[in-house]
Order: C-alpha cells, then structure tokens, then sequence
C-alpha cells in the first residue's frame, strides 16, 4: 500500500510539474490593443514586433478592400488576422476551417527594407496575405464544402505539386487569378496552371 501511494505521489508531482511548465512553452500574443483596423482585428506573437504586425495588417486592409468589388457582401463581416512566429509551422499562410481567420507565419517572411530584395520580400508577403483573405471570402460564399482542397501538396512534389496543388483545387486555382490581378505576381504559376487546365479539358 505504502508503495502504490509513493507511486500516485509520484505520478501527481510529475503531472502537476508538467501542467505548469505547459503555459510557460506556449507561444504568447501581445497584450497591446491595436486600433485603426476597422474591418478585422489584429493579434500577434510577442516574439512578432508591433510595428511588423502593423505593417501585415495594412497589407491585410489594402488586400481587403480590393477583394470589396468581387466580394461586396461577403466582405461585410469582420475577420481576425493573426501574425506569428513559428519555426516548425511549414505553411507560410492559412486559414483556419470553419473560422474568418487568416494565419500569417513570419517565419517564411522576412522583411529587411535594408535588404536589395525587399521588393520582393514585400511582394511575397502581400501574395501570401491575399490568398488567405480571398480563402475566408470564398468559404463566406461557397461554404466549407467547396473549401475543401482535393489536392494535398507535398513539398517533395516539387513544381509540379504546386502547379497540381492550383489547378485540381478550385478554391485555389480562383485565389491564384485573384492574386496575380491584385498582386500583380506569380503570372508564370498561374500561366502553368491555366495550361494544365486546359491540357485536362482537352484530354
């Protein structure tokens, strides 16, 4: 009995250790309001500075109101940006199903205004922020069903995943036309894309 006790002893410090240092492992947002974004709200990691957060949320208001023309109703309702830091997190940028809520990773975007390739550290970013607010307007539209992507990419796929990953998923193939006409990039994908469509309509 003495030792089934020193055992259940055992097992509660243990888990009750465990259980405290959980929190403290979990990333932390920012505990700083930040106003001026009508539309949606803003959170971020501590570990995302303020000023870059804002900065993803202007590109988010700019992305927003541009998607106001083909999406004039589904654009009414608020959504929830947030900004995060986290290194074993592989996608760049996502939307949480069945939420308004668009995931920007910092990780997979640096920005350095010092750096000769800032433009295109910029331009990568702004990509990358509207495709996840076009997936928040279409689900808005469509439904989750529709949502759904068919084609799972995988990064050994190489190029032809990703031409594969736009053109057999609709939702993407339509966030891709969306980008490259707001963007103004990634032109050679959706050309790629595009012929693969019509190479299977043909076939």
């Amino acid at each position: 009995m003495s030792l089934l006790k020193d055992v259940l002893c055992t097992w509660y410090l243990l888990s009750d250790s465990l259980r405290r240092q959980l929190p403290r492992n979990r990333p932390s947002f920012c505990s700083s309001a930040h106003h001026g974004f009508g539309t949606f709200y803003l959170k971020h990691y501590k570990v995302v500075s303020c000023q870059l957060a804002q900065q993803v949320a202007r590109y988010a208001a700019a992305e927003w109101e541009w998607l106001r023309t083909e999406f004039p109703h589904e654009t009414r309702g608020k959504f929830l940006l947030k900004v995060i830091w986290d290194e074993n997190d592989n996608d760049p940028g996502r939307r949480r199903r069945g939420t308004s809520t668009a995931v920007i990773n910092m990780v997979h975007h640096p920005l350095d205004t010092a750096d000769p390739l800032f433009a295109d550290q910029e331009l990568q970013l702004r990509e990358t922020v509207h495709e996840e607010l076009y997936h928040i307007v279409y689900a808005r539209r469509f439904g989750e069903a529709k949502d759904r992507s068919k084609f799972i990419f995988d990064p050994d796929d190489g190029q032809l995943g990703v031409i594969l990953y736009y053109a057999l998923n609709p939702r993407e193939t339509a966030a891709l036309r969306s980008c490259t006409c707001a963007v103004g990039a990634r032109a050679d994908l959706l050309r790629e894309v595009e012929n693969c469509l019509a190479r299977r309509e043909a076939a």
